[in-house]
């Protein structure tokens, strides 16, 4: 399932809500968040990274951002699953592009 759009250089998010048996996870006790991509592993290790972030202040139980336009990522689709303490959520694609100029 393709999720949204990566603009590189900006700071527009993937958002994705965690949910089981229809219910919204509760990610407060989380310690690791990594996104598993074709060819690297995007890992943030605490609340507070900068790249994948969960329990904000305004955020939904559940939901994951993942910031990814600083990244050093090729343009075109990609293909990931988001791993949170060893447990994989499930696949999902996303495309990167950049704007003109």
């Amino acid at each position: 399932m393709k999720i949204g759009t990566i603009w590189l250089g900006y700071e527009n998010s993937l958002d994705l809500l965690l949910r089981e048996d229809r219910r919204a996870v509760d990610l407060s006790n989380v310690i690791r968040v990594r996104l598993v991509l074709e060819s690297s592993v995007l890992e943030s290790a605490s609340r507070g990274g900068d790249v994948m972030l969960w329990c904000e202040p305004g955020y939904r139980k559940g939901e994951v951002r993942l910031f990814l336009g600083g990244q050093n990522l090729s343009l075109g689709s990609h293909s990931a699953s988001l791993v949170v303490d060893e447990v994989v959520w499930g696949q999902f694609e996303f495309d990167v592009r950049r704007l003109p100029g």
